[in-house]
């Protein structure tokens, strides 16, 4: 008894898990390019390309997103054309539009994510290797780990 309903509740996961993904587009964004890749998350296909612009300058590189699951607002580690790895900025990205509201310069960090609606990044190896917490009102961050050596880093 116990197999069958265990079973059919990873059934139902999986379809609800498939009907998600159906509905949940996935955006992906490069280094040294101006756009970002819609793609279908059931299919895998492209459903099409959005140009980014921002408030701060026009944009070289997109180096992380992520979703802000109260607000519902699209977070986005980015660089500049003028920039270099050291002045990547932080900013808020409407995806349907491409248009970046500039939050300020974060730093040479990798990528960002949210947890319990808090954001955290990673830098890269100019800054160090760390794990940091960043203020998404002003793009500060308080350094929480660092890795003894390169070999650790994230």
């Amino acid at each position: 008894m116990k197999k069958r309903l265990l079973a059919l509740a990873l059934l139902a996961l999986g379809f609800s898990a498939n009907t998600y993904a159906q509905s949940t587009p996935l955006y992906m964004g490069y280094y040294y390019d101006d756009l970002i890749t819609v793609m279908h998350t059931a299919t895998y296909t492209e459903i099409g390309t959005i140009t980014m612009t921002s408030d701060a300058g026009s944009v070289d590189g997109c180096y992380g997103l992520s979703l802000e699951p109260s607000s519902g607002d699209m977070y986005i580690l980015y660089q500049l054309d003028a920039g270099d790895a050291t002045s990547r900025r932080l900013g808020i990205i409407d995806v349907s539009t491409g248009e970046i509201t500039d939050i300020g310069v974060i730093g040479n960090m990798n990528d960002i994510g949210f947890v319990n609606g808090q954001l955290y990044a990673t830098t890269g190896s100019y800054s160090g290797q760390q794990f940091v917490e960043v203020d998404k009102t002003d793009a500060s961050t308080t350094s929480l780990l660092s890795p003894s050596s390169d070999n650790e880093s994230c």
